[in-house]
């Protein structure tokens, strides 16, 4: 088993303008709840939905993990207007954010919380944040809100040693092509696109194209060479078999784990593999990904279906 971490945090950031003039500002940090791990990476579900709705709330309790409300105010939820450019924060991280307008306000109203949910009624409360001091809002008042997502890397190498038949075959993962996904303005995004179309996972369904390449090569690629920085050849395997399996999520945990399962004695790879390159591609991104490299000992080439590769990622929520 090998492991990689993402770590996402969010934040709330909003602005008060009335007649053209900024009031107030304010910015604090979210809770992701329990309701959204539930959700999150266990269907079909983009996860842009998860995020399209910001409500208002009264109720001035301490956000909880097991929130599924936040004591709405009589308020209508305000709709998505517009997502932000991804931006480049340093190697391995980017930053996205949604804003949602309000309405101009009729009345007075006092805000003390904020919250995320993907549905204009009901559905899942995704974040929720207490506001330090009371919002309080006049008539003539537009309240944007903004919500920002922030995806890390830990870029660091995983090292270990993989023993097969008493072969002992040493291993470095590595995550590659850390920047050519943000080398094209209209194409930037986060490596696990959070704030774009088809992004749900299931053990048979899944938004990213994943491609698993095993080859012959044993050259191990710095974090910003892609898949094409190692040279193939006839004997290498490409889109080998996997599946996809998410963990239960445990309530207050704030992870959850993805489990790609690839039998390795599939394709023409008569030396075995030096390198196992898997890659995630979508319309919005080129093959950001991780490479597990062999520079001593290839894997050796076994035709026998009982034998797996098992690689987990693991998704924690930073508060």
């Amino acid at each position: 088993m090998i492991g990689q971490h993402v770590k996402l945090a969010g934040a709330f950031a909003y602005e008060v303008h009335n007649a053209g003039v900024l009031r107030e500002t304010g910015w604090i940090d979210n809770m992701i709840l329990d309701s959204f791990f539930f959700s999150w990476l266990a269907g079909t579900t983009s996860a842009s939905n998860y995020f399209r709705y910001c409500g208002l709330g009264t109720s001035t309790a301490a956000v909880s993990p097991g929130d599924t409300s936040i004591t709405p105010t009589a308020d209508a939820r305000a709709t998505r207007s517009g997502t932000e450019p991804v931006l480049y924060q340093a190697l391995g991280q980017w930053r996205t954010g949604n804003s949602y307008v309000f309405p101009v306000r009729s009345t007075a109203q006092t805000v003390n919380k904020l919250g995320i949910y993907d549905a204009l009624t009901g559905g899942i409360l995704s974040a929720a944040a207490l506001l330090s001091s009371p919002l309080n809002l006049i008539a003539g008042d537009i309240l944007t809100v903004k919500h920002y997502i922030t995806a890390t890397l830990d870029i660091s190498d995983r090292t270990g040693i993989l023993t097969l038949d008493g072969v002992s075959c040493a291993y470095t993962m590595r995550w590659m092509n850390l920047d050519a996904s943000l080398d094209n303005a209209n194409l930037r995004t986060s490596p696990w696109n959070l704030h774009g179309v088809g992004w749900g996972i299931t053990p048979t369904t899944f938004g990213y194209s994943v491609n698993l390449t095993m080859a012959q090569n044993q050259t191990l690629i710095t974090n910003t060479q892609d898949r094409s920085s190692i040279p193939g050849t006839a004997g290498d395997a490409s889109s080998a078999g996997c599946t996809i399996t998410p963990s239960a999520y445990v309530a207050s945990t704030y992870y959850r784990d993805l489990e790609w399962t690839m039998p390795y004695h599939q394709g023409n790879t008569p030396l075995g593999a030096g390198n196992i390159i898997f890659s995630l591609a979508s319309p919005f991104s080129a093959e950001m990904g991780f490479v597990i490299n062999f520079s001593a000992n290839r894997v050796p080439k076994l035709m026998d279906s009982t034998r797996e590769f098992k690689i987990k990622l693991r998704f924690t929520w930073g508060r």
